[in-house]
């Protein structure tokens, strides 16, 4: 016993501070490939993570019959499926027979994790996000942010507060499904939030499928794995989004809101050679004869 409560709290350990959640083994890490530490503790994995630039550390542990434990450490910039989170904070479940529960943690943010606690509303009016830093990013003027996750959804729930008066009277919880995650935001110098901004814009662009400014969209037809790069902003047949839904992968790495296109050439009574995409917006420059422009669209 003593031997699993020292494995606890070395895990939450590296975890308390940047902690992002607990994620369901081999489903978060399929594709990834992390590096057998055995003997490694926790909080230098966290530490290598961090030397190497990578956004997230990925740890999954391993008892070794009563002889210690197998830890496995994955730096990456890829962040988890919220899919795969499962309940637990601080120290995620090792496995005996087999990997446990993945541990995610980061550390290139002003923000650190408190604590969970229950749920203490809708999520209506929350802002729905891919990963972590959207959410941080999106509440940089406040001083709390919220993450809370819907079962088997691939994004979360942000929402920014500037008091803990909702849940400041409330017991915290070991994060079980539909918990609120709560976030503080540090006083940071600003020069240590300009460094974190400008990693992240250049992680960002570097693992970006498209050039910048342009969006990976799905292609009508063909494999699922096809895509194209396309300007939404200016596109006529993708205009304000993609027509067809943004590429699965694309969604991942840079999560926002999804908004699907307009196809300005298809719009009804218009000429066809005269609609443009401005900012994502489709103008209508002209109507075909027995037609009049009004407020943008060709009636009768």
């Amino acid at each position: 016993m003593f031997f699993v409560a020292c494995l606890a709290s070395l895990l939450s350990l590296v975890s308390a501070t940047n902690f992002v959640g607990c994620f369901s083994d081999p489903e978060v890490l399929e594709g990834q490939v992390g590096q057998l530490q055995p003997g490694i503790f926790p909080v230098d994995c966290l530490v290598n993570c961090a030397n190497e630039g990578k956004i997230y550390t990925y740890e999954y542990a391993q008892y070794r019959n009563g002889l210690g434990y197998d830890q496995w450490c994955l730096c990456t910039n890829n962040a988890p499926d919220y899919r795969y989170i499962t309940d637990g904070t601080g120290s995620c479940d090792p496995g005996f027979f087999s990997p446990g529960d993945v541990t995610v943690s980061t550390s290139l943010t002003s923000f650190t994790f408190v604590a969970c606690y229950p749920s203490a509303g809708a999520l209506d009016f929350s802002t729905q996000v891919g990963n972590l830093y959207e959410c941080l990013t999106e509440c940089s003027a406040y001083q709390f942010a919220r993450l809370a996750f819907r079962e088997g959804e691939r994004l979360g729930y942000c929402f920014c507060y500037a008091t803990d008066a909702l849940w400041s009277g409330e017991h915290y919880t070991p994060c079980n499904q539909g918990d609120w995650y709560i976030y503080q935001q540090s006083n940071q110098p600003s020069s240590f939030v300009k460094r974190s901004k400008a990693r992240l814009q250049y992680i960002n662009q570097r693992e970006s499928l498209c050039p910048e400014g342009l969006t990976a969209c799905n292609l009508p037809s063909g494999p699922s794995d096809s895509y194209e790069c396309i300007d939404i902003s200016l596109d006529p047949e993708s205009c304000g989004g993609c027509l067809h839904g943004r590429y699965e992968s694309d969604i991942v790495n840079h999560p926002v809101r999804p908004t699907i296109g307009i196809d300005c050439t298809a719009l009804e009574n218009i000429v066809i050679s005269d609609v443009t995409c401005v900012q994502g917006q489709c103008v209508v420059g002209a109507c075909e004869e027995g037609f009049a422009l009004q407020h943008g669209a060709c009636v009768a």
